[in-house]
């Protein structure tokens, strides 16, 4: 049951490793860096003219190509001078005086590697020279890629949908004014859209579209399926900050209180919730976002994960009911345990700071329910327990 549940997220997560030509990332994935990223880790970039290529031979021989340099973009390095040819190893096809930007590392004896990021083509190589540089502020860069989303040029398409979908929410918000509406309502809606880009266009359309999309965020997210689909969390949260309390009630009907949606789809939802918690600024209150967030304590496969974010919300309403699950028929898998454990710990962690405050009895109800389970199942006390401790020190280590 448990790797079953996670086979939508592991195709998920490998789709996020392709190239950036074949996906866009949406969340969390491994990534690969952008043309911008690329040339900004260079130590040299020159605009060079084709001039001649000899193919493969062998299998160990990639062929290699010969470039001269027409313009020095950006290097260090005294020795590079326009008119010099430069030798890539590896099969370009071109013409003669085709031009193409062309990258070089530097390695330990002072060597250049030179290496062409992208198949050339004028437009790229003023996508890529154009750019602002990776170290000006977040808000230009990110308005100069907007522009070129969707792009006829795929590879920049892709490209520009990687720096889009780094960018920190709310960066995203103080530029929904700028963003594309109409452009928007379009993609989503195209059978043909790159499915890995529609839940960014989903939370995008929602930060600069009105009560006039509700209706397609609707029949999307009511859509019965089985189905994994590509970008649903950020379809729902982007539903969520369309319409609030009222669109979570629709989401409680629809995905949060079926006993049968799709783990896909459940977990879709509650991404949304983690949305909402973070960048909801509000408009769904946390005690209602709670709510819905308890209900899948009855679904033994999402109830782990569950009883993590209820943790991490301190919500102790439902520490009794927590502690039946412990062992309990279906909830009887170590994951559960532990996230059980790690539940009643943080719970005891939970006391108001200052002199003379009172902890709420959430404290010693989760002291209680640890040594009892200390006592029942040491050894999954003690993994979660140890757990606990390097999770609070890492955190420790990364606060400011």
């Amino acid at each position: 049951m448990r790797i079953a549940r996670l086979l939508p997220v592991i195709v998920f997560i490998v789709a996020c490793t392709l190239p950036a030509t074949a996906r866009s990332q949406c969340c969390c994935c491994f990534e690969t860096p952008t043309l911008a990223e690329r040339y900004a880790r260079a130590d040299a970039a020159v605009l060079a003219k084709w001039i001649t290529a000899v193919p493969k031979r062998e299998e160990d021989d990639p062929g290699r190509t010969t470039y001269e340099i027409v313009q020095i973009s950006r290097s260090a390095l005294t020795f590079l001078k326009s008119g010099a040819q430069i030798t890539v190893d590896s099969y370009q096809q071109g013409k003669k005086g085709q031009l193409a930007l062309v990258l070089a590392d530097l390695d330990a004896d002072k060597r250049l590697t030179w290496h062409v990021p992208v198949e050339p083509s004028p437009r790229r190589c003023n996508y890529i020279l154009h750019a602002p540089p990776v170290e000006a502020k977040s808000l230009d860069r990110l308005a100069y890629y907007i522009g070129y989303l969707e792009n006829a040029d795929e590879i920049i398409a892709a490209d520009a949908f990687a720096e889009v979908s780094k960018a920190p929410f709310h960066d995203i918000v103080a530029l929904a004014s700028a963003l594309p509406r109409d452009s928007l309502r379009t993609w989503v809606q195209d059978p043909n859209l790159n499915r890995a880009r529609l839940g960014q266009y989903g939370l995008m359309l929602s930060l600069c579209g009105d009560r006039d999309d509700v209706p397609w965020f609707y029949n999307w997210i009511a859509d019965a399926v089985d189905d994994f689909r590509m970008g649903a969390d950020g379809v729902f949260g982007g539903y969520l900050l369309l319409t609030g309390e009222d669109g979570l009630n629709e989401i409680d009907k629809l995905k949060l209180a079926d006993p049968n949606a799709p783990f896909s789809e459940t977990y879709a939802a509650m991404t949304a919730l983690r949305l909402m918690w973070i960048n909801g600024g509000g408009l769904i209150s946390p005690e209602r976002l709670k709510q819905s967030m308890r209900q899948l304590l009855e679904r033994p496969e999402v109830c782990d994960l569950v009883i993590a974010d209820l943790a991490r919300w301190q919500d102790w309403s439902v520490q009794d009911r927590v502690r039946t699950l412990y062992g309990a028929d279906q909830y009887n898998v170590p994951s559960i345990k532990r996230a059980i454990v790690r539940y009643m710990i943080a719970s005891t962690k939970d006391v108001p700071e200052g002199k003379g405050k009172q902890a709420g009895p959430h404290v010693a109800a989760g002291a209680r329910y640890l040594a009892e389970l200390r006592q029942n199942d040491p050894k999954t006390v003690g993994e979660a327990e140890k757990y606990f401790m390097l999770a609070a020190s890492d955190d420790s280590e990364a606060a400011p």
